[in-house]
């Protein structure tokens, strides 16, 4: 078999390797006869995973800035989440929705006195 290097330290190594043994660096899949293997083509994370991740962050951002924006921003991306089947959206939607509440109580006390 045909010795390769790694195209970051210029390690030799022979056979199919995914990570070079001396530096760690992703090596190149230079074989299409195997799909299962390139990695080319997979997405990082699925649409749910993102509005998930990004209801998340709108909930926590939220508890401190622009509640207001980014709580409803936070319902509204968990509720996509759990519509392509990732159950973080929850966790955008539980701290959004405790958010816009207690805006609108502070608000309504706001306004009342």
């Amino acid at each position: 078999m045909k010795s390769k290097k790694c195209p970051n330290c210029n390690h030799e190594f022979s056979g199919v390797k995914n990570f070079c043994d001396n530096c760690g660096t992703r090596l190149p899949h230079n074989s299409i006869a195997n799909p299962r293997h390139d990695l080319s083509h997979t997405p990082a994370m699925s649409e749910g995973q993102l509005f998930g991740v990004l209801g998340l962050v709108s909930g926590i951002i939220s508890l401190f800035v622009v509640g207001i924006v980014f709580g409803p921003a936070a319902i509204i991306l968990g509720v996509l989440a759990l519509n392509r089947r990732n159950n973080l959206g929850w966790a955008g939607i539980i701290i959004g929705g405790i958010v816009v509440f207690v805006t609108g109580i502070a608000f309504l006390l706001l306004v009342l006195e």
